[in-house]
């Protein structure tokens, strides 16, 4: 996985079927659930290109260990549909409280993104 210092500079549709595999983005990632996932995501058969760690303006510059190596934490504020940090993504896993989740979740849902809500928010 890499480090996803500068976002990939195109979003020409889903890698998914690519066999180099996916491009994930994790928003929470320093909090207790973001941590969770990052412990046991490795263990997943999902095939992984670039790891995208985000997480509020707080943990901005943070880093936090995935698979023995740190990782740099990255702020998303604003519309995250207009992030690129979220530009090219295939699947974002939300780690934060429900009132963020749900605006989050269904702002990125209707702009194509698949979403999985691991705290519930959107179920």
């Amino acid at each position: 996985m890499t480090d996803a210092a500068s976002p990939a500079s195109s979003n020409s549709g889903s890698q998914a079927d690519s066999p180099a595999g996916l491009t994930l983005a994790l928003i929470g990632a320093t909090g207790a659930v973001g941590s969770d996932l990052l412990a046991t995501l490795h263990r997943s058969a999902l095939p992984i290109r670039e790891l995208r760690l985000l997480a509020g303006a707080g943990s901005a510059g943070k880093t936090v260990d995935v698979e023995g190596q740190p990782q740099r934490v990255h702020a998303l504020v604003g519309d995250p549909r207009e992030s690129p940090l979220l530009e090219g993504v295939d699947l974002v896993f939300l780690a934060v409280p429900p009132e963020p989740a749900r605006g989050l979740g269904m702002a990125l849902a209707e702009s194509g993104v698949m979403v999985i809500d691991i705290g519930g928010a959107l179920a």
